[in-house]
């Protein structure tokens, strides 16, 4: 008795719960999802012409952007570990006293201008840059008048496929990148003999290239250091020979009816019927704190245990259990919105633009951002970065890092909600690591005890303020990266069902509530404040008319001090521990200084009520409570001042772009405005998009953050669940009057599924892992319940295995699911 499935109906009486009991997984019946949505495809009639119009392959660790073209396949490759510089610590200087002066300034003068100037003291050296490892292109005698071209990724199957014919001749290619058999691999054929060139190529220097009689390969190193794209120092890119991660990546080849010879980097076929080939990389970096490998033979024989056993194994096994791997994940959630269009993926782009209407690309938004996190983010990977894994510049927008000030932690926004737990596995990782890393700049920047990380990450585990004692304050010197990045500590158990956190997840957690504990300070008024304090990349002007960022208790500072400090509480509680720090966090619970609400009635950011220099900024940090925090009680002259300032915000311009409108739309959703969600959700579409739907807020700069946030702003739509209760289709839009939703996660590791029609819910389908009671709330202003008007009594039927109760005001019902004998 471990599970319990439940089916939610809509009759003329009322809302009615259906039950086989504690069996397992629910048995549908009826219509509920009978039919499966089309929305799993991306598809074109020409190659890409640039990288942003190739697809995306990944497997967590090995990624590759497909062309497609038909004379010359290009696919650009990246492995997560490949990264200039090596391991180092931050260069501090004596910076004793520099903490005490600046908060002088901020607390007791005001002297906001000078802080900042103080500030960057605390500065070290800048983060280092994601790398790309290099390029496969097979050259054919395939002429270049080709015709009835189609290009397509499949999302289901996590397959790229290019079919084009040339005269009588049809062409066939299609690839994909394991992740139980750690390879891309690729298949040719043809009704015409294949000759062809596979060669690869690097973008960095000194590389060497080799081959025996089982595959051929290039090698070489990484620069030891890359200035970031956005700082201007000569050398930008730094060579060292000798020097600089390490890295192979080989390809073995077998053909089927002709001949293959390879040589340095190249593999040489004539007259195949069909061709497979098998890609492998490797590199030297080991893991955080572990020795480099630094031998090119140890990395050659690491891609060599990858392809051996690949070439010996008919393609379409391999094929088979790539995609019943793939789909173990994938299958588990679904959104459909309705038929598909039978337009191309950029054709149907374009016409959104130019005024159509296209409800299925919310629903391939919602899918893409799914299979891109399962293509970036995979357990034992490294967690996605700022481009996911798929980079092709030396110098990346933003060094391709980890930016904890919202991008890292909105990049797995959709990881729980959409059921992919495990690919949240990399997170939890990297935050062990910079739990580890982030004592020391706890104690060497602030003195304090604990862990900390600031605004900028790399594979190094850097956790110091960035920026060279140069770079403005207002994104460099900001402290909290830990309790946010802790947050997701706390939701990845609070949607696992489990009844404890893990040990050592606990630990982390207090950690870093016992850094701001000696971090926080007494201001003015007795209250506890952080100081310095920054929001994230905003500034404000003084009194005095001079603009600064550095000032006390910014507002998303106490609301991530409040989340950690709350979540630590109840963590101790459940495991028994800790009882003494407990009550210290509880009392300083109560002494923090309290968000405020401005003369306007809008929330402040900072802790006066400080004229905005950028009332449009794109950073919306002051409002986490309201997402993805849990803190906005619906109704409160909180939750008005917050949706005040959202107002204020999207009114200025903020919210304009990629990540930022990702946020709006998560937050419209928090807000239960669901026209509002889906009209950002359509500008979404329309302006931040390349046609490989990867999320472009600005010309040729890519950034998945957006991604991501979008695909769990649409989950936020269908399916909350922060408040502890289960919040039924809470902003669903007009536009979408009918649908279905299948596989959403709640937390208590409860799996949602809805289909709606006439604007509001008809059947819902629960799986409970455990017995509990469980709160779920049907807002009738969405048709529910026979059309009831809100607030009315609507009745509620059990059956055998689960009791009801019925509230009588706003649909909200109590399930109190106890078990049977089945």
């Amino acid at each position: 008795m471990n599970s319990s499935g439940a089916l939610w109906r809509c009759h003329p009486g009322g809302l009615r719960l259906v039950t086989d009991g504690f069996r397992g997984r629910v048995a549908l019946s009826g219509d509920l999802f009978v039919t499966e949505t089309k929305e799993f495809r991306l598809w074109y009639r020409q190659p890409a012409d640039e990288w942003l119009d190739a697809l995306p392959l990944g497997n967590g660790a090995l990624g590759a952007m497909v062309w497609g073209s038909p004379a010359q396949e290009r696919l650009d490759l990246n492995i997560d570990t490949l990264w200039s510089g090596g391991p180092r610590v931050a260069q501090v200087e004596d910076l004793s006293g520099v903490l005490q002066e600046l908060r002088d300034l901020v607390i007791n003068r005001r002297s906001y201008a000078q802080a900042d100037a103080l500030a960057l003291r605390l500065q070290s050296s800048f983060n280092e840059s994601y790398q790309p490892l290099g390029w496969l292109v097979i050259g054919s005698e395939a002429s270049e008048h080709w015709e009835n071209y189609e290009r397509s990724l499949d999302l289901s199957e996590a397959v790229a496929k290019v079919r084009y014919e040339v005269g009588s001749d049809l062409y066939e290619r299609e690839g994909f990148i394991s992740f139980p058999d750690r390879a891309l691999v690729v298949n040719l054929k043809a009704t015409a003999k294949l000759d062809m060139v596979l060669e690869l190529g690097a973008p960095h220097q000194e590389v060497q290239a080799g081959a025996d009689d089982q595959m051929a390969w290039l090698e070489g190193r990484a620069p030891i250091h890359v200035v970031p794209d956005y700082w201007d120092t000569d050398p930008d890119v730094v060579y060292q020979p000798g020097s600089g991660t390490r890295f192979v990546f080989a390809i073995s080849v077998r053909p089927s009816g002709g001949t293959v010879r390879l040589a340095e980097g190249r593999a040489y076929v004539e007259g195949a019927d069909e061709v497979s080939l098998f890609l492998a990389a490797a590199t030297g970096y080991a893991g955080y704190g572990r020795d480099m490998v630094d031998d090119a033979e140890q990395l050659r024989q690491a891609c060599r245990r990858v392809l051996s056993p690949l070439v010996a194994e008919p393609y379409q096994a391999l094929k088979a259990r790539h995609i019943a791997e793939h789909r173990v994940l994938f299958d588990r959630c679904s959104l459909d919105l309705g038929p598909a269009s039978a337009l191309p993926t950029d054709q149907r782009i374009e016409a959104l633009r130019n005024g159509a209407t296209d409800e299925g690309l919310c629903a391939l938004l919602f899918h893409y951002g799914r299979y891109l996190l399962m293509a970036s983010s995979r357990p034992g990977s490294q967690p996605a970065n700022l481009q996911g894994i798929w980079n092709q510049k030396i110098r990346p927008p933003w060094s391709c890092n980890w930016t904890t000030n919202i991008n890292a932690q909105m990049n797995y926004w959709p990881a729980e909600t959409t059921n992919l737990a495990e690919c949240h596995e990399p997170l939890m990782d990297l935050i062990t690591d910079l739990a580890q890393a982030g004592t020391r700049t706890a104690k060497d920047f602030y003195g304090c005890r604990g862990w900390a990380t600031h605004h900028n990450v790399d594979i190094w585990r850097s956790t110091w303020p960035t920026g060279e004692q140069r770079a403005h304050p207002y994104w460099v010197n900001w402290q909290m990266g830990g309790p946010w990045l802790c947050q997701h500590v706390w939701e990845h158990f609070a949607f696992s069902g489990r009844e404890q956190l893990d040990q050592c997840h606990y630990q982390l957690m207090r950690e870093a509530a016992i850094f701001l504990l000696d971090y926080l300070v007494k201001g003015p008024d007795g209250k506890l404040v952080t100081c310095p304090s920054t929001s994230p990349e905003n500034s404000f002007r003084a009194a005095d008319g001079t603009e600064a960022a550095v000032s006390a208790a910014s507002t998303m500072d106490i609301w991530l001090a409040r989340d950690l400090f709350r979540h630590c509480i109840m963590a101790s509680e459940m495991l028994g521990v800790d009882e003494d720090m407990r009550q210290v966090l509880t009392t300083c619970l109560k002494d923090l200084y309290e968000p405020q609400v401005g003369t306007e009635g809008r929330l402040q950011e900072w802790w006066e009520d400080f004229e905005e220099p950028e009332p449009g900024h794109r950073h919306l940090s002051h409002l986490f409570f309201l997402y993805p925090g849990d803190e906005a009680v619906p109704g409160s002259p909180l939750e008005l001042a917050g949706r005040r300032s959202l107002e204020h915000r999207l009114a200025c311009g903020g919210g304009s772009k990629g990540w930022n409108r990702a946020w709006a739309i998560g937050l419209w959703a928090r807000l239960r405005e669901g026209g509002l969600a889906h009209e950002h959700l359509e500008k979404f579409l329309r302006e931040d998009l390349a046609d490989n739907f990867f999320a472009a807020p600005h010309p040729e700069v890519f950034q998945i953050d957006g991604n991501f946030g979008t695909t769990s702003a649409i989950a936020e739509m269908l399916l909350q669940s922060h408040l502890g209760t289960l919040d039924l289709l809470p902003a669903l839009p007009p536009s979408w009057p009918e649908g279905q939703v299948k596989g959403l996660r709640a937390r208590g590791g409860m799996i949602v599924g809805i289909r709606w029609a006439d604007g509001g819910a008809r059947e819902v389908s629960l799986e409970v892992p455990r017995p509990r009671e469980i709160k779920l709330r049907c807002t009738t202003r969405l048709g529910l319940s026979g059309g009831h008007p809100e607030g009315t009594s609507v009745s509620a039927t059990g059956e055998p295995g689960v009791s009801v109760l019925v509230a009588p005001a706003h649909g909200l019902y109590t399930l109190a699911a106890e078990g049977s004998p089945t």
